[in-house]
């Protein structure tokens, strides 16, 4: 293994620097990703995952050099409306190059999935809350081009986020989505999540109020992908 000095002298090169290897995969690292980020070393003490090209489609970690395909892929999909809560893209490709820069990490996963050409054709963010009561809860969020939905590619990503969850040790994953996507609610639901709730007039969008429905999914270390059941709630003095 490297000290940090000795990985950035290495870096300075252009070269990878590894951290360690465990059963033929790397778990922790440091690298280079450009000139500018000489001494901006990102370590993921989280394994990476091994997905296989899909309809020639591959599912991986976001890298920085997605930034500039990423933000043609969220331009479109924030343009077309109705599903997710961004009107307007805020985001550069500097921006985003530097969030990549976690594409898999304990804390958070930001997954892509990578056309033939190298395009982005979908996106996949989950991060586990920070406070200790709610560190074993991770939020999640996806998007799916429109010309490439229908080919497995949201069940692609969402395995990669239940994945990641069980790796970290996340037990509940939870989201909310439109009443009126459908398709993401029939995706969720597949993958055992259930409504826990409904917030009414809860996006105040430039054409109206949308609500907004709760949907979380426990997840089980050693079950399939949906996972287990919400544990039943404790009652209460008053319930007694």
């Amino acid at each position: 293994a490297y000290t940090y000095s000795l990985a950035s002298t290495y870096n300075r090169v252009g070269r990878p620097a590894v951290i360690s290897v465990r059963d033929g995969s790397v778990t922790s690292w440091l690298r280079r990703e450009d000139d500018s980020d000489l001494d901006r070393l990102e370590v993921a003490t989280a394994r990476t995952p091994k997905t296989p090209a899909i309809d020639g489609i591959t599912v991986r970690p976001a890298r920085p050099h997605d930034a500039r395909s990423y933000l043609a892929f969220w331009t479109a999909i924030v343009e077309e409306g109705g599903h997710v809560r961004t009107e307007r893209v805020a985001g550069t490709s500097r921006s985003y190059r530097r969030r990549f820069r976690h594409g898999w990490t304990d804390r958070e996963a930001q997954v892509v999935a990578v056309g033939a050409d190298g395009h982005v054709v979908g996106h996949l963010y989950i991060q586990r809350e920070d406070h200790p009561v709610t560190r074993h809860v991770a939020s999640l969020g996806i998007a799916v081009s429109a010309d490439a939905r229908g080919r497995g590619i949201g069940t692609a990503l969402m395995d990669q986020a239940v994945r990641w969850a069980r790796s970290v040790g996340v037990d509940k994953i939870v989201l909310s989505v439109y009443p009126n996507n459908t398709g993401a609610i029939a995706l969720y639901r597949k993958f055992g999540f259930v409504q826990e709730g409904r917030l009414a007039r809860h996006s105040r969008k430039s054409y109206g109020d949308e609500d907004e429905i709760l949907m979380a999914a426990w997840i089980g270390s050693d079950e399939g992908p949906g996972l287990r059941a919400a544990p039943p709630a404790r009652p209460r003095g008053d319930d007694v």
